[in-house]
């Protein structure tokens, strides 16, 4: 999945999935988050584990990111609800605003061939708005995976 690519982990937070792409040998490594203290926490984590190929960006979505790369793990929140504060921005996307921006401009990002690795939580019944979200900006879901997680439905996507 990650072998010798170029990873975008988009939301990292402490940077779990880029600790993934490094053990499954990602060529390089770019964790993006909104969040100061999120990029600090990925920092470190990257550093523990002796993470040369890997680096950490402050950035809303790709503002900071003119690369294009093989593979984008992307999860973001996707909760309706309002937001107050920059904790809440990691759980809620008011009206989904932060994924479908994301789908806007993810494609720019992509190398030919590079897939989008996306999580969705379902909450009252969402999903079918992640669907729509997905025809709307042109890409084609290779693959889906739920994963039930305390009642709730968690759904992984493989997107091209």
């Amino acid at each position: 999945m990650y072998e010798n690519k170029n990873v975008l982990d988009m939301g990292s937070g402490t940077g779990i999935q880029s600790i993934i792409a490094f053990k499954s040998g990602a060529k390089s490594i770019l964790a993006v988050d909104i969040n100061s203290l999120a990029c600090k926490n990925s920092d470190y984590n990257f550093q523990s584990h002796n993470m040369k190929n890997a680096t950490v960006r402050e950035s809303d979505l790709f503002q900071c990111v003119p690369e294009k790369f093989d593979s984008i793990v992307a999860y973001l929140p996707s909760i309706d609800a309002p937001a107050k504060d920059m904790r809440d921005r990691a759980v809620y996307d008011p009206e989904f605003s932060t994924f479908r921006n994301f789908l806007k401009e993810a494609k720019t990002h992509l190398n030919s061939e590079g897939i989008i690795y996306a999580s969705w939580v379902n909450i009252d019944n969402s999903i079918t708005t992640f669907y729509e979200m997905v025809d709307e900006y042109g890409y084609k879901i290779l693959s889906s995976k739920l994963i039930m997680h305390e009642g709730e439905e968690w759904w992984m996507f493989d997107i091209q």
